[in-house]
């Protein structure tokens, strides 16, 4: 059963971001690239939610790095 992903607003507003910095610096391909990735990434955490470390444990937030770089 996959699970539902909420986001912060803040985190959509640093996602949109992001995408729009890598347009600017990168291209268009980068951007599309990144956004691929995450939502690969995203469908992986919705159907195994504990696959990533805990990054708050109080909360039980887990953080997942889909490109080192960008983190």
């Amino acid at each position: 059963m996959a699970h539902k992903i909420i986001w912060l607003p803040q985190a959509e507003m640093d996602f949109a971001e992001t995408l729009q910095y890598l347009m600017e610096n990168f291209g268009q391909s980068v951007s599309i690239r990144f956004k691929d990735k995450v939502e690969k990434q995203l469908d992986i955490i919705s159907n195994n939610p504990k696959i990533n470390p805990i990054y708050f444990w109080k909360r039980n937030i887990r953080r997942s790095v889909v490109v080192k770089q960008i983190s």
